[in-house]
């Protein structure tokens, strides 16, 4: 597995909790800019559509699959509805599962009602790519629906009063959790960029 630099970002630490967030916008972010000598920004962005067509899947998130990865194990589940298509950028809403355990003194397992909303862009120039996972959200939908954290920006979750045990120990688990699965995304992401380049250049 690639190992992901992450660019143009500060890593806020919660006790061993680390969050990147990009200086530029507040926002947290996973996110990085590839360089792929001799590609076209029409090559980069073909590429950037095949990722999304062959990794995201609306019905699989909205029907709660307990699976919650696909194709190996590599990358979580997660729909995507393009929302910007542009010559030089693709921005996408995404959404995700995790899985955390609701419920006092261990007495309920992990859920599958956590969904976090994020947005995935590429931005494209002749030769490079930078992508950018953010925007992060979460709702609850499960046996206490309202238990929502909100944007990942926020210290303390919306609904912190609601949250069941410790709010806040609760809210850095559910940030944590969505990170790992989001440098998973960025490793694909990658991955495919790269296996993408190597295909063009095996003549």
């Amino acid at each position: 597995m690639l190992f992901t630099f992450l660019t143009l970002f500060t890593l806020k630490a919660i006790g061993q909790d680390i969050i990147p967030t990009n200086p530029a916008t507040g926002l947290v972010s996973v996110n990085n800019v590839i360089s792929l000598p001799s590609k076209s920004v029409p090559q980069l962005k073909q590429t950037a559509q095949g990722f999304i067509a062959t990794y995201s899947d609306m019905n699989a998130v909205l029907g709660r699959k307990q699976t919650q990865y696909k194709k190996d194990k590599k990358i979580p589940l997660f729909s995507a509805k393009e929302i910007l298509n542009q010559d030089s950028a693709l921005t996408y809403d995404c959404l995700m599962l995790i899985f955390i355990s609701h419920g006092g003194l261990g007495l309920l397992t992990s859920t599958d009602n956590d969904y976090i909303s994020f947005k995935i862009s590429f931005y494209f120039k002749n030769s490079k790519v930078k992508y950018d996972i953010t925007n992060f959200s979460h709702t609850y939908l499960g046996f206490k629906a309202g238990e929502n954290g909100g944007k990942f920006e926020n210290e303390k979750p919306d609904d912190f009063k609601r949250m069941i045990g410790s709010g806040k120990k609760k809210w850095l688990e559910i940030k944590q959790k969505s990170i790992d699965q989001a440098k998973q995304i960025a490793n694909v992401i990658e991955e495919t960029f790269k296996t993408n380049t190597d295909k063009q250049l095996d003549f």
